[in-house]
C-alpha cells in the first residue's frame, strides 16, 4: 500500500476528531494525574475528550493554518497543521500532529512532519518549532520530535486554582433569577442560560427565569427537564457542577454545564433548583467561577 499525503478538507472532520481522541487516551490522563484533580477538571473539562475536540476544531478551522492528512487504503492514519507565526523573522510552527495508535512507528509521523516542514520553506520561513509536554505521557512525542532533528527548550508553566470567593458578581444587594440568568450571557461565553427550580414536595423542576432562549425552543427544554433522565433533571442529584457535557440532543450550542442551586436548611443540603448553561467552547476557570458564584447567588435568592 502507498501512503499519501493530502491537503484535509471539511469531510474529514468527524475521522480527524475520532483519531485524535484514540491518539491521545494515555495522554491526558498521564497529564492530568500530575495536575491533580481539580486543575485537571478546571484545564481540561470534566470529559478532556469534549476538550481536545474543541481544541482541534479551531486548528481545523483556523484561516492562518494548513492541515494534512495521512491516507492509506482510504483510511487516514493521521494527521499533521503548521502555519507561519512571523514571517518578517520566517518563524513557522507545526501545531499538532497526531498519528493513529496502529500507525504508529510506521512513518507516518515523519511522513507529516516533512510535509508541513516542506511548506513552512516555501512560505519562506527558515526556523521551525513544535510545542509538547514535558510529562511522561508525551515522552514519545518528545523522543519522535528529537529523531526528526528538533532541539528542545526548557519550558516550565505554573498553575494555580484561585478562590471562588474572590469573584465580585454585582453592586446589586439582592438580583432577581432574570438578571442572574441575564448575567450568566452578559459575558458572550455562554450562548443561553436558564433556572429551573423544585416544585415543592416534587422533583419535577418548573423553568423560573431564562435568557437567550426562547419560543419553542424555550418550551421544549421546559417539556424536557420533566424527564428524571434529562441531564438538567439529574443534575439536582449532584454533588456540584458538571460542566462541558454533550447535549442528549442534536441542535444548538455545542456544549452544556448544569449547576445544582444548593442552599442548607436546618444544617442540611437541600437543592432549590438548578442553573442550565449552554455554550459553544468549553469554559476556562473564570467563567467556570462565575458560573458557580451566580448559581450561589441564585440559591440565596430562593432559599426556601
Amino acid at each position: 500500500m502507498t501512503l499519501t499525503i493530502r491537503l484535509a478538507d471539511d469531510r474529514d472532520r468527524d475521522g480527524l476528531l475520532d483519531l485524535a481522541a484514540r491518539a491521545w487516551a494515555e495522554v491526558f490522563p498521564a497529564v492530568n494525574e500530575i495536575l491533580g484533580p481539580e486543575l485537571g477538571r478546571r484545564l481540561h473539562g470534566d470529559d478532556w475528550r469534549v476538550y481536545h475536540a474543541t481544541e482541534l476544531i479551531e486548528i481545523l478551522t483556523s484561516t492562518s493554518t494548513v492541515t494534512w492528512v495521512a491516507e492509506e487504503a482510504g483510511r487516514i492514519d493521521g494527521f499533521a497543521s503548521a502555519r507561519v507565526v512571523d514571517p518578517d523573522r520566517g518563524i513557522g510552527e507545526v501545531r499538532i500532529v497526531g498519528v493513529d495508535p496502529a500507525a504508529q512507528r510506521t512513518g507516518v509521523g515523519a511522513a507529516l512532519v516533512e510535509r508541513a516542514e516542506s511548506w513552512l520553506r516555501a512560505e519562506g520561513t527558515n526556523v521551525v518549532f513544535v510545542g509538547t509536554g514535558g510529562d511522561p505521557g508525551h515522552e514519545p512525542a518528545r523522543r519522535f520530535y528529537e529523531t526528526m532533528g528538533y532541539r528542545p527548550f526548557p519550558v516550565v508553566q505554573f498553575y494555580k486554582v484561585l478562590p471562588i470567593e474572590e469573584i465580585q458578581l454585582s453592586d446589586a444587594p439582592h438580583p432577581t433569577l432574570d438578571e442572574i440568568v441575564r448575567d450568566a450571557t452578559s459575558s458572550g461565553t455562554a450562548s443561553s442560560a436558564a433556572i429551573f427550580l423544585v416544585s415543592a414536595g416534587s422533583a419535577t423542576l418548573e423553568l423560573a427565569a431564562a435568557s437567550g432562549i426562547e419560543g419553542p425552543a424555550l418550551e421544549g427544554l421546559g417539556a424536557a427537564v420533566r424527564d428524571p433522565r434529562h441531564p438538567v433533571a439529574r443534575a439536582v442529584a449532584d454533588d456540584g457542577p458538571t460542566f462541558d457535557v454533550l447535549p442528549m440532543n442534536p441542535g444548538g450550542p455545542r456544549l452544556r454545564s448544569h449547576l445544582p442551586l444548593a442552599t442548607e436548611v436546618e444544617g442540611n443540603r437541600v437543592v432549590v433548583g438548578v442553573l442550565a448553561v449552554a455554550h459553544d467552547a468549553p469554559l476556562v476557570d473564570d467563567a467556570r467561577r462565575r458560573l458557580i458564584a451566580l448559581a450561589d447567588t441564585a440559591a440565596s435568592v430562593i432559599r426556601p
